[in-house]
């Protein structure tokens, strides 16, 4: 008689697990990224966030422990006074990860552009995007020869005096069967 509700919640936690319905990952979105490093007490190590595409958000990257991987990861350049003056993307491990599609001073030519970009031939691609404004326009090929869009909309000096870190919004859409086609 005991083992009857100790076999009920084992059937129960079985249907609800059964049950959960998991939909597709996105391949389109807007994400905030920023470049504050975190300490990991169990590693002795730091770590930030960065974005996976594959996942579709954000994932923790810790650059010293082995298999931590990340399609892209934003980093703060180092300013003339105290704080960062701007940042940069890198895709770890990847030398081979970034090309500047379009370039420009108003947001909504930068989004028709964008929305427009609809397929591209293959470009060169450099290792950082390297400064990341807004109304940029970037294509990114990642390790597994995937590709994103990224459409840079801000780029922010955020935090408190002596503590300033960059923030950086983008829209993004992902192309995961690796054709140089983006989805609508």
């Amino acid at each position: 008689m005991k083992r009857l509700p100790v076999f009920l919640w084992i059937i129960g936690l079985m249907v609800a697990s059964c049950s959960k319905k998991d939909g597709p990952v996105p391949v389109s979105g807007t994400v905030t990224l920023d470049s504050r490093m975190y300490f990991n007490s169990e590693t002795q190590n730091y770590y930030m966030y960065g974005f996976d595409f594959d996942l579709a958000k954000k994932v923790k990257y810790e650059r010293l422990v082995s298999g931590a991987g990340t399609d892209l990861v934003l980093s703060a350049l180092p300013g003339v006074g105290e704080g960062p003056d701007g940042g940069y993307f890198t895709s770890p491990h990847n030398e081979e990860a970034f090309y500047l599609a379009g370039s420009f001073d108003n947001p909504e030519d930068a989004g028709d552009f964008y929305h427009s970009l609809q397929s591209f031939a293959l470009p060169v691609f450099d290792e950082w995007a390297n400064p990341v404004l807004p109304g940029q326009v970037w294509i990114m090929q990642t390790k597994e020869m995937t590709y994103a869009k990224l459409w840079i909309r801000s780029v922010e000096v955020a935090g408190p005096s002596g503590d300033e870190y960059v923030e950086c919004t983008f829209e993004w859409t992902y192309q995961p069967d690796g054709s140089m086609f983006f989805p609508e």
